[in-house]
């Protein structure tokens, strides 16, 4: 009568069944997994965009070889969690990043919009309000004379003197103004800068064209626990003549970008 136990390790070690023996993890298992966590890092740096698609064929790879070597290797698992991440990061840091775009570059355009249309309008005081600080906007409530006493009369002074006013100040119906583009500039302490692109055309009492001006028109946001959302202000406004050919980056140097 045999007294061997059942249960003993020589019954599992003579086992056929790879379900009752060891698998060492794939290596490249788990390169494919931490390639999928650092490709989350692409939500946050523009610079890491290139790790979510290398991710995703490694991923891929990694998990086609795993399966005709499923009784060799385990972490078919963790691989496919790889390409998990990899495929969020791949397809939701770039909708993010141009979503958010597109909303800064709309809600800043409606403050560069209305701006422009007050000096032509030749109602100065109320552009004037838009170049305060957000933290004053609101401090004011907007109030465009509030800002202007507490602001003090020389600044006010110098913005009738800027170019943007003495070009096209109270001339609205002799120009037709263009919005050519926008692009984002940054974000710096939390402080988000969008650049507006204006062509500015002038006529005469015979309608006919007698100047062509370019006028960038740099915004900037940010939001405070003092106020609800985004509060945007003019930074900068200018003008140039219009050369077609002038690229984005002349501007952002113009402009101290």
């Amino acid at each position: 009568m045999s007294t061997e136990s059942p249960y003993s390790a020589g019954a599992f070690s003579g086992s056929d069944d790879p379900a009752l023996s060891y698998k060492p993890i794939s290596p490249m298992a788990v390169v494919s997994l931490l390639l999928g966590i650092a490709s989350l890092g692409a939500f946050f740096a523009g610079v890491l965009w290139l790790i979510p698609p290398i991710a995703v064929l490694v991923g891929a790879l990694t998990s086609r070889r795993l399966e005709k070597a499923r009784d060799e290797y385990a972490g078919q698992f963790i691989s496919k969690l790889g390409v998990l991440f990899a495929v969020i990061a791949l397809f939701g840091a770039p909708t993010i990043y141009y979503t958010k775009r597109f909303v800064l570059g709309r809600e800043s355009r409606v403050i560069a919009d209305a701006f422009l249309d007050r000096i032509l309008e030749n109602k100065l005081k109320l552009a004037y309000a838009y170049t305060a600080r957000p933290d004053m906007q609101a401090e004011a409530q907007d109030d465009a004379e509030e800002i202007q006493k507490r602001r003090g009369r020389e600044p006010f002074q110098m913005f009738v003197a800027t170019t943007t006013v003495t070009h096209f100040g109270g001339k609205g119906a002799d120009v037709q103004v263009t919005h050519s583009g926008y692009w984002y500039d940054g974000v710096d302490r939390g402080i988000e800068r969008v650049m507006h692109q204006y062509i500015f055309t002038v006529y005469n009492d015979k309608n006919e064209v007698t100047g062509t001006f370019s006028v960038p028109v740099l915004v900037s946001g940010a939001v405070g626990p003092e106020w609800a959302g985004r509060k945007w202000m003019v930074e900068i406004h200018q003008v140039d003549p219009y050369v077609p050919t002038k690229s984005k980056m002349a501007l952002l140097r113009a402009f101290g970008g």
